[in-house]
């Protein structure tokens, strides 16, 4: 049970990465929010260490985006 938890953990860090790289690639306008309301979904439905880390790290990345631009 405790290996499936984990793999589940794994497997949403994976999904929330994944996600970010995506909006990296795409252009600012479009891929800020697809990319945020994906992480932000995955951030509601598993409160996970990873997930919450990642999600505070595209906070600061999305802010020094737009005020860069």
């Amino acid at each position: 049970m405790l290996g499936f938890m984990y793999y589940l953990q794994l497997l949403g860090y994976v999904i929330v990465r994944q996600g970010m790289d995506q909006a990296m690639f795409l252009t600012k306008h479009y891929a800020v929010p697809v990319a945020w309301r994906r992480i932000t979904i995955d951030y509601h439905n598993r409160l996970n260490k990873p997930a919450q880390q990642l999600y505070k790290e595209f906070v600061e990345w999305t802010k020094e985006e737009y005020l860069r631009a």
